[in-house]
């Protein structure tokens, strides 16, 4: 068995329709020639081409839909990467103005601190100067009733408890100057 082929030589190794329809097969034999073998075998052969004609095309088709999803999901991802920089980004920026906005109350909370406790110091010291202002009229009065008393001791009517007064106070005042703070410089 012999096949010839002829091909169209416009259309190089292009397979469709027309390829197979140009197609001529010969079939040779010494002393036998089926022309039905041979037409029946044409037949066959542009019935198998036509189908894998459709099938490439159908496959191209596939092929084609498999790019453009490819291509479609290639973009989705750097639109999604895109908006996930920006979120990121955004949300950085937020955290550094939220850390900004906490440092300057800390730095507030902080002055008033020390303004109150300024105050406080300043109060007790108000207080601490009261008390020994008036503890200096008390011991002034002290003073008077004991010069009373020493004069009076010529007569002998001296009150017994008076020294026990003049010594509580003492003590009461050298309590209060002990634990009296220390007033702060301020920086």
């Amino acid at each position: 068995m012999t096949l010839d082929f002829k091909r169209d030589y416009n259309q190089t190794m292009k397979l469709d329709k027309n390829y197979f329809n140009n197609l001529t097969l010969n079939y040779v034999k010494n002393d036998y020639y089926n022309a039905d073998d041979v037409d029946n075998a044409l037949v066959e052969i542009r019935k198998n081409a036509l189908e894998m004609c459709d099938q490439i095309d159908t496959l191209t088709a596939q092929l084609n839909d498999a790019l453009k999803a490819n291509e479609d999901l290639k973009q989705l991802l750097s639109e999604s990467k895109a908006k996930e920089e920006t979120e990121v980004k955004k949300a950085t920026e937020d955290a550094a103005a939220i850390l900004e906005q906490v440092e300057q109350k800390k730095k507030e909370i902080e002055q008033i601190q020390v303004e109150r406790e300024d105050r406080l110091v300043s109060i007790i010291a108000e207080i601490f100067e009261r008390m020994k202002r008036e503890h200096r009229e008390d011991v002034s009065e002290i003073n008077s009733q004991w010069q009373s008393f020493l004069t009076s001791l010529e007569d002998n009517s001296a009150p017994k408890d008076l020294s026990a007064k003049v010594e509580k106070i003492a003590l009461e005042m050298q309590e209060i100057s002990d634990n009296m703070p220390k007033k702060k410089k301020k920086k």
